[in-house]
């Protein structure tokens, strides 16, 4: 497993505890870490991991949004909160990494949802976040208005 892959695993896990206990971004990063440190070394990538986190987070109302438009059948509360975690956090890195090829961001989020919810959240996480890919153009160019 890469140094990136397992960052993203524990981001997707901050994300699901974000969307659960409803801390602040602060707290649920320092209470992840406190728990986390006991049970393994902290990771390598903490300036990956704070940079999707937290960003993921500053951008949730327009990812929230994006992903809803794209869901059409599909309420984003309504969803497993694994997927949720996962939908999010690939949309931060569609929208907002340009230095992560999307094949990449697609390939991880499919695999995460897949290992850490059933193999139906791999398929349905492949044809939303397929789809937010397609509209990352249009995002950017409303970005830069």
């Amino acid at each position: 497993m890469t140094t990136r892959r397992k960052s993203r695993e524990i981001v997707m896990q901050m994300l699901y505890s974000f969307d659960i206990f409803k801390l602040s971004p602060k707290e649920t990063w320092q209470s992840f870490f406190q728990i986390y440190k006991k049970i393994y070394k902290l990771p390598q990538n903490l300036p990956f991991i704070e940079n999707i986190f937290f960003g993921t987070i500053e951008n949730i109302v327009v990812i929230d949004q994006s992903l809803q438009l794209i869901m059409k059948n599909w309420e984003l509360n309504r969803i497993a909160s694994v997927d949720r975690a996962v939908l999010r956090m690939a949309a931060f890195e569609i929208f907002f990494s340009d230095d992560i090829p999307i094949t990449v961001v697609i390939n991880e989020a499919v695999d995460i949802a897949k290992n850490f919810s059933t193999e139906e959240s791999g398929k349905f996480v492949n044809g939303i976040v397929d789809k937010l890919k397609n509209k990352r153009g249009t995002y950017e160019r409303a970005r830069s208005l």
